[in-house]
């Protein structure tokens, strides 16, 4: 299993769409070189809408979970990234759990 898709699973800013669009594209691409991603395939795959699914992969790469890659033609690619996203390491300060999010209701403390 690739690790990445552990830390996204306990990952409360991938839920619905963007997990979908994650998992299918766990099957279609590879950790090691980058392929093109037709935005319309993805939706079509998942019953979704074009939109959701480029945002979708929009966002997965910007949380850390896809890497952007150079553009073919008219595609971007992108690949898997193996190990924990970037974004949570800095978060947990090592291999981990991101902390609660405080609540903005309760204040200052």
């Amino acid at each position: 299993m690739i690790p990445t898709l552990r830390v996204a699973a306990a990952d409360p800013e991938v839920r619905g769409a963007p997990l979908a669009v994650l998992l299918y594209l766990a099957h279609e691409l590879d950790v090691g070189q980058f392929r093109p991603v037709k935005v319309a395939v993805v939706a079509s795959a998942l019953h979704i809408k074009d939109i959701t699914a480029a945002w979708a992969i929009r966002r997965l790469a910007e949380l850390g979970y896809l890497e952007l890659g150079p553009k073919t033609e008219r595609l971007n690619t992108y690949r898997l990234v193996w190990t924990m996203p970037a974004s949570v390491r800095a978060q947990t300060g090592k291999a981990g759990k991101r902390p609660p999010a405080s609540d903005p209701s309760s204040g200052p403390e």
